[in-house]
């Protein structure tokens, strides 16, 4: 996976070995931090050095890469001149007649595909190896070396980034099951008679119908038989 672009914070450099010896080296030391100046420690990582003549961009006069890992609190010690030598010859270099410029790469992946972090001027290391390219032939013996100095002090911290785009919702879950049907609560209290209502308005009366006709006389039915006439009395 892609790392994080890293920052180079601290960079020390310390003459390391005898010049009349060979191979001719120095000492280069940094710190390694993520874009949020989070240390990167015990990180596997493969670093280019290239010795840049005239200017921070000229053309390579020398050029190795290093095999590291970086300590607890990111960082790496590195002896210029002795890595695996990509072009040039480190002892060849004329330090008395050009300025020279350390620019550093990284391959975070181990691919082959390194990214530049910069360059900066190579100002104190040229002096010492100066002597063995300007003809002087009785070097001194070579002094003892200085203690490393303390580290540097953190930077503050750099501005947020920017806000990444918000992701694609999410698919919606299923539907959970339906829960227990809670217990029936008490009956309420029956609420208060009402007033009665007011008595609405009489209303109209109707019309009366009409009268019928009247019916028809019935015919007169036939005279009874007369009975007979009882005996008089005494």
């Amino acid at each position: 996976m892609k790392k994080k672009i890293i920052l180079f914070i601290c960079n020390l450099m310390i003459l390391s070995s005898a010049f009349a010896q060979s191979p001719q080296s120095f000492s280069y030391q940094t710190v390694l931090r993520d874009i949020n100046y989070n240390i990167l420690p015990n990180e596997n990582l493969d670093i280019r050095i290239s010795i840049l003549k005239d200017n921070p961009q000229g053309p390579i006069a020398y050029q190795e890469n290093h095999f590291v890992t970086t300590s607890q609190i990111g960082l790496v010690n590195l002896s210029i001149g002795e890595g695996n030598i990509l072009s040039g010859i480190f002892s060849e270099i004329d330090w008395a007649n050009h300025t020279f410029f350390i620019e550093v790469a990284v391959d975070f992946d181990n691919n082959n595909n390194f990214t530049v972090m910069g360059s900066s001027q190579l100002r104190s290391v040229p002096f010492a190896l100066y002597a063995l390219n300007s003809g002087n032939n009785s070097q001194g013996p070579q002094g003892i070396q200085g203690e490393t100095g303390p580290q540097g002090i953190q930077g503050e911290t750099g501005p947020q980034g920017i806000q990444g785009e918000i992701g694609p919702q999410g698919i919606q879950g299923e539907t959970g099951p339906q829960g227990i049907q809670g217990e029936t609560g008490p009956q309420g209290i029956q609420g208060e008679i009402g007033p009665q209502g007011i008595q609405g308005e009489i209303g109209p009366q109707g019309i009366q119908g009409e009268t019928g006709p009247q019916g028809i006389q019935g015919e007169t039915g036939p005279q009874g038989i007369q009975g007979e006439i009882g005996p008089q009395g005494i």
